[in-house]
């Protein structure tokens, strides 16, 4: 193994969200992927990281379900007190907000209250389609480059 000290790397963030939900679905759909191929990964007894591998990649796999059946069950229980009622509203609220920082562009969404929700949904939905890539056989396996903008002189 060799290590070089002077060695860097640079990685950009995405510039629009429609690039972060592209990368974000391509590595969930390779997420699926490997979860299907590798089922030792499953194991407690084979996967010596299994806890981390359960709670780091699988859950963040199930979170687009787990909050979907939330959803339906604090509308489910809304009329049994106020309490639900109220947890209702406050979800439907984080949608709202999480939808309008989307609609709005980057302006809005800089404010931590709107880009919070906005990044988890976008998550979500990235998530989704990975899935659907997923079971549709659609995941391309070799990496695409996506463009970046360049800076105009000033």
């Amino acid at each position: 193994m060799l290590f070089e000290p002077q060695a860097r790397a640079y990685d950009r963030a995405s510039a629009t969200a429609r690039q972060e939900l592209a990368r974000k679905a391509r590595t969930s759909a390779g997420s699926f992927q490997l979860f299907a191929r590798e089922r030792w990964l499953w194991s407690p007894r084979r996967n010596r990281l299994w806890f981390e591998t359960m709670s780091h990649k699988a859950l963040r796999l199930a979170l687009p379900l787990l909050h979907a059946a939330l959803l339906v069950a604090a509308a489910g229980a809304a009329s049994s007190g106020r309490l639900y009622a109220w947890a209702l509203g406050a979800q439907l609220l984080f949608y709202g907000i999480a939808l309008a920082g989307f609609a709005a562009g980057q302006r809005l969404r800089r404010l931590p209250l709107v880009s919070v929700p906005c990044a988890i949904c976008l998550l979500n939905w990235a998530t989704i389609l990975g899935f659907l890539r997923f079971l549709t056989n659609r995941q391309q396996v070799t990496w695409e480059r996506i463009a970046v903008p360049t800076r105009q002189p000033t």
